[in-house]
């Protein structure tokens, strides 16, 4: 029963590509042009980034390594600018994490004094990360 998710999500990746290819073609045909960063869908890229993506979320629920290792540099691999991928990556964190976080609270397995430490520790160390960052882009301009 399990193994039966993998062709269902085969079969919807194909779907979504050749979408995202007669998107891009049609809008190719309408003298649209790409902004910076953009994704050109053609049939290399809808091939090979889905394989890709699978072979590295493989690796890295085998691996144990966070999301964002992942999905950030195949971004940049497609083109996307830097800033464009590095929210991207955040939100697909974000939803993992949630939905890790919701799994364990329906099954009872978190304390929440920890939780609220936790929690607190990230959003002091967010504020305090966010504004270093923004410093050094005002100094240095990048």
């Amino acid at each position: 029963l399990e193994f039966g998710v993998f062709p269902c999500l085969f079969i919807i990746t194909f779907f979504i590509a050749k979408i995202n290819m007669n998107r891009f073609q049609r809008k190719l045909q309408l003298h649209w042009k790409p902004a910076e960063g953009d994704i050109e869908w053609n049939v290399t890229k809808s091939i090979v980034y889905p394989l890709i993506a699978a072979l590295s979320g493989l690796l890295g629920g085998l691996l144990g390594i966070g999301g964002g290792m992942i999905v950030s540099p195949l971004l940049l691999e497609l083109g996307v600018l830097p800033r464009v991928a590095s929210a991207t990556s955040a939100v697909a964190v974000l939803m993992t994490s949630s939905s890790s976080t919701f799994q364990k609270v329906l099954l009872n397995m978190i304390r929440y004094d920890y939780m609220a430490f936790y929690a607190a520790i990230g959003v002091v160390g967010t504020f305090i990360g966010q504004t270093v960052v923004n410093v050094a882009i005002k100094k240095f301009g990048r």
